[in-house]
């Protein structure tokens, strides 16, 4: 299966607070691709907790919470407890997640850039 990092995250309120996440926990939401069958079990682990995305591109999709900050795509499996996992090594991941900061440096730099080349008239060229 895949997590795709959304645009979107939550903070635990004290009501939905527990001891692996207490209250203030900020909860990065994903989407999660897969099999039917990967989905399937994915859904019957989560029970009463499932939920789907609710709009966008990935609208209905089952959606994975976690507290990890993680690459905008990861591959993830189902354990035999249930849980989601990440199958990449931590290596891959860090990797993922900075190349991801380097587009966005690269990209703000690319915008500072032709902020300052419209000040004076001139077009930047890619």
């Amino acid at each position: 299966m895949k997590a795709i990092k959304l645009e979107t995250f939550h903070r635990v309120s004290k009501a939905n607070a527990t001891e692996a996440s207490p209250a203030g926990t900020i909860k990065f939401h994903y989407a999660l691709e897969g099999t039917p069958e990967e989905l399937k079990a994915y859904e019957e682990a989560k029970g009463t907790y499932y939920r789907t995305v609710s709009e966008g591109t990935h609208k209905d999709k089952p959606m994975w919470m976690t507290s990890q900050i993680l690459a905008d795509e990861v591959n993830v499996s189902l354990n035999k407890e249930g849980y989601v996992q990440v199958t990449e090594s931590i290596d891959d991941v860090t990797a993922k997640a900075q190349e991801r900061v380097n587009g966005i440096i690269a990209d703000k730099q690319l915008e500072k850039k032709m902020a300052m080349a419209a000040k004076f008239g001139l077009v930047v060229s890619l």
